[in-house]
């Protein structure tokens, strides 16, 4: 056609420079052909989408204006035309618009295009195109929809609940999900979290979806889900959904003769047995303990119904919570939370951990103008106990232990640092641990951490590029004032440094 089209512009073209005529005669008009010209079809498919082109096409070299394209008042509904939006067509140029069709049953539908141009296109300024399509039955989609209603029961105001629809395809031809709509009230407490229109299903599948039920406030809540569809049966299926609200069960906690200060090894005593609900009884509790030092193993202790014990195995700050669900099986929409410092045994914690299971690492803490693996100066694997200040042995640090086998922690701790202390804090990438078959790691991340007081006040984290590395993390001065927390001013440079002895 576009061959064709060029062919007629190029003549068109030779006329006007041949022709001697006045300037009126050698304009050229617009002119428009429709391909083709009747739209007839024999063997449209029943429910399904049936989709036929129409070439709309300037056959001269002027524009051509188009004001509308569209179907003829008296054409059969199941008719419909896609691609129609446009307002002109360039000279020798093409549009193709389309003719579709959803047949619901064999019969033979007709219509009319109507096409309307600028009041200058030749031959007509108005087209018709006649339209008749034959259609057949080869197969059939059926729509099946599981479960017909949903109740989600009660529930407390703005908790969410979620069910499953499912959607089968039982017939022999393609599902076509046209759409899917909730009732048209604004303040449905339902939705569906997929999207589901212009899915399309194969015979003998299915697809499914979520239905959420969040109410927004206090009361009964109703609405019909309706699912549209190309089954010429069943063009649309609804599914009844329906729920109201309860009011949540409020927790209390409360703790039961707790020494102060509370110390390392306490045990706690929690009691939730004043929590109550206006629907019922309390008949379970769930205690967790949501926040706490870092290295806390978690101990809890049910010595009867809504009673918990907890032993504090590290000293820091805690946070408890309870949970309750009373006898209709409605949980507490929040949690009771209480908030409790055990005093730990030592004023100052560090702690390094690494992340490889056989890299070794080691923690040196550093008095100020000391020397490194200097026992009057650094403690460290090999001096692990100095006894640096005989008059107050509360102030020696203490290395737990020297962990040579990967991760750590290796931790340092201080009882009660003297005032005004100054230290380094440094880490050192040993290499392999005594193994000389374990690997060794092209890089190694390496995390330090300062507690004081039980009170994290500094992480450090940083990734060793190479073994035999020392790793200078942080110096700090022990505050004058005893409780005040130390401010930790970052290092954070390495040198090479191998084994020392």
């Amino acid at each position: 056609m576009r061959m064709r089209l060029l062919i007629l512009g190029l003549l068109q073209l030779m006329m006007l420079v041949d022709c001697n005529c006045d300037e009126d005669l050698q304009r050229i008009l617009p002119r428009l052909e429709a391909n083709p010209a009747e739209v007839t079809v024999s063997d449209a498919l029943v429910a399904q989408d049936n989709r036929y082109p129409v070439e709309l096409c300037s056959v001269s070299s002027a524009e051509v204006e188009i004001i509308s394209i569209q179907l003829a008042e008296d054409s059969d509904p199941s008719l419909r035309l896609e691609n129609t939006e446009i307002d002109r067509i360039r000279a020798l140029d093409c549009h193709v618009f389309w003719v579709v069709i959803r047949p619901s049953a064999e019969q033979i539908y007709s219509g009319q295009i109507i096409i309307e141009a600028g009041e200058e296109t030749l031959p007509e300024s108005v087209i018709e195109v006649p339209i008749e399509i034959e259609s057949i039955e080869d197969g059939l989609p059926i729509i099946q929809v599981e479960p017909a209603a949903i109740d989600f029961g009660q529930q407390p105001v703005g908790r969410v609940s979620r069910r499953t629809i499912t959607i089968s395809n039982v017939g022999n031809r393609p599902l076509q999900i046209d759409r899917v709509m909730l009732g048209d009230d604004s303040s449905s407490a339902f939705s569906v979290a997929s999207e589901l229109a212009a899915r399309e299903i194969e015979p003998d599948t299915s697809i499914e979806a979520e239905v959420i039920y969040l109410p927004p406030e206090e009361g009964l809540f109703e609405d019909t889900l309706t699912i549209m569809s190309n089954d010429p049966v069943t063009a649309s299926v609804d599914v009844q959904l329906s729920g109201e609200t309860i009011e949540c069960p409020q927790p209390m906690i409360e703790i039961i003769d707790a020494p102060d200060p509370i110390k390392v090894f306490d045990r706690i005593r929690f009691d939730g047995r004043s929590s109550s609900s206006p629907n019922g009884e309390i008949v379970d509790y769930t205690w967790e303990v949501v926040s706490a030092p870092i290295g806390f193993a978690e101990d809890i202790h049910i010595p009867e119904l809504g009673l918990a014990e907890i032993l504090f195995s590290i000293g820091g700050t805690y946070r408890v919570a309870l949970s309750v669900i009373d006898s209709t099986e409605t949980m507490s929409c929040e949690q009771a939370m209480i908030e409790l410092f055990v005093e730990p045994d030592f004023s100052l914690d560090i702690q390094l951990s690494w992340a490889h299971p056989t890299a070794d690492m080691d923690l040196h803490l550093v008095r100020a103008d000391g020397d490194l693996f200097n026992p009057e100066s650094d403690v460290y694997f090999s001096n692990d106990r100095p006894n640096w200040y005989m008059d107050n042995p509360d102030a020696n640090p203490r290395l737990s232990g020297d962990v040579d086998d990967g991760y750590g922690p290796e931790q340092i701790v201080v009882a009660s640092p003297l005032p005004g202390e100054q230290f380094d804090i440094y880490a050192h990438y040993w290499r392999q641990n005594d193994n000389p078959a374990a690997p060794v790691p092209e890089e190694l991340e390496a995390t330090i951490r300062v507690f004081a007081y039980g009170q994290a006040v500094g992480t450090f984290v940083r990734t060793l590029e190479t073994e035999e590395l020392m790793w200078h993390v942080a110096s700090f001065t022990w505050p004058e004032v005893d409780g005040v927390l130390p401010e930790l001013t970052s290092i954070n440079t390495t040198r090479a440094q191998g084994r020392p002895f």
